[in-house]
């Protein structure tokens, strides 16, 4: 659930019009990064389940 909170929290920055392309583009890579963190441990918790 944090992850999902930093999402929308950087979201929120990127739609600032005070930003530049660059700190936009920073701020994408790190919403790539905790979606694909989110998909990781999903992945995680599916192989567990399967486990058991």
């Amino acid at each position: 659930m944090d992850n999902l909170v930093e999402m929308e929290g950087l979201a929120m920055q990127a739609a600032n019009d005070m930003l530049g392309e660059d700190e936009q583009g920073f701020i994408g890579e790190q919403i790539k990064k905790f979606g694909a963190d989110i998909n990781d441990n999903s992945l995680f918790c599916d192989k567990l389940r399967s486990a058991n």
